[in-house]
């Protein structure tokens, strides 16, 4: 599979790396595996997370299916050879729960790049209420979640109109100063450049709401990969924490390796859009507060909490 060209506005954004084999890693750790760990990870802002870390151990990383469409995720984890698969935590977990996947959840990355936007230079969060607005995946979590925020701060749009991905809403954005609608980073970023737009962040009103952040994409990792390259795969999980931080220190490095791994975008406003991504490095283990609230709300996209055996 040639690796594909990575296209702005779908949900998620993620950190991946990877100690080079009989080299020193970031923390001055050797190991004898050469093996080449196969990652598979969904185009658009996940690439902004991975960048960095595969840039940095490329060899050790097989990237060949770093930026597939999102809509061949599940076909990855059925097939079980894939070492690590990038992935919507409910994707992941659903699969799990209908023993169509063994990949242990290891890691929450991004806790929800989606926004309500709007060019209105008076665009408040209750011009929604009565109005037209337009959200992209319908039938899916990301727009049940839109949908929950609204409705849980009594707001009651007049109409809604569905586009495929947030790429369709933000051209909709770029297009129409009168339309409201639902998009993500770092989408949003790249309007900004040439617009003025206003702007109100998902997982922030979520978390008005729960009093808890919105787990979004999350790392699985084979079962296999653990039994046989666990001292690989653990380094793997540890260069994902530490290339946090960089996040908020060099947001212009990391722009860079994104658009040097394949991201079509903008350096500045990708560079811009990094700290909206809420990139965060939480182990799933420590966070099952958050995950079984998400499954609390939105059971229809996990089928029921996980059980403790999927976590890693």
């Amino acid at each position: 599979m040639k690796k594909s060209i990575i296209t702005l506005g779908l949900g998620l954004a993620l950190v991946l790396g990877i100690a080079s084999c009989n080299k020193d890693n970031s923390n001055n750790t050797k190991i004898n595996d050469d093996y080449k760990l196969k990652v598979v990870c969904p185009a658009g802002a996940p690439i902004v997370g991975i960048a960095e870390a595969i840039g940095n151990y490329k060899d050790n990383v097989d990237t060949e299916n770093v930026g597939v469409a999102a809509n061949t995720l599940a076909g990855f984890f059925q097939a079980g050879k894939s070492d690590i698969i990038v992935a919507p935590i409910n994707a992941g977990v659903k699969l799990y729960n209908a023993n169509k996947s063994t990949y242990k959840l290891a890691s929450v990355l991004t806790w929800g790049n989606t926004y309500f936007a709007s060019q209105k230079t008076t665009f408040e969060l209750n011009d929604i209420n009565d109005s037209d607005i337009t959200l992209f995946g319908e039938d899916s979590i990301t727009a049940r979640q839109a949908l929950y925020v609204l409705e849980q701060k009594g707001i009651t749009p007049k109409s809604i109109e569905y586009k495929v991905d947030g790429a369709e809403t933000n051209k909709e954005l770029n297009k129409d100063a009168t339309k409201i609608v639902m998009t993500a980073e770092p989408a949003l970023s790249a309007t900004r450049l040439t617009k003025e737009v206003k702007s109100y962040s998902i997982s922030d009103l979520y978390k008005e709401i729960t009093n808890l952040d919105m787990p979004q994409a999350a790392v699985f990792v084979s079962p296999d990969t653990i039994k046989n390259h666990k001292e690989l795969l653990d380094l793997f999980l540890t260069e994902i924490d530490n290339t946090d931080e960089l996040y908020k220190t060099d947001a212009t490095k990391v722009a860079k390796d994104a658009i040097a791994l394949g991201l079509q975008a903008p350096e500045t406003a990708l560079a811009n859009s990094i700290a909206n991504c809420k990139v965060s490095y939480k182990k799933a283990s420590t966070v099952k507060t958050e995950i079984n609230k998400l499954v609390e709300l939105f059971t229809s996209d996990f089928a029921k909490v996980p059980a403790d055996e999927i976590y890693y």
